[in-house]
């Protein structure tokens, strides 16, 4: 799932990725299993380039899902 709304030169997405990490993440180790969750990203534009990213993720499902 995916949204993308403009405003101007500004963006926002939402999406709910589905992610098998391979590196450490959150202090837990790498594991096969996929996890779930929902992220929301804000980005300001200014002549062709972000200049500025904001990312906000659901991390206590995350950290629920890795057994946190």
């Amino acid at each position: 799932m995916e949204a993308v709304h403009r405003h101007g030169r500004d963006h926002a997405r939402a999406q709910l990725l589905f992610v098998t990490y391979a590196k450490e993440w959150f202090g837990v180790a790498p594991t096969s299993e996929t996890i779930e969750y929902a992220e929301h990203s804000f980005h300001k534009v200014r002549d062709g380039r972000f200049y500025e990213m904001n990312y906000l993720i659901d991390a206590q499902a995350v950290q629920r899902q890795l057994g946190m």
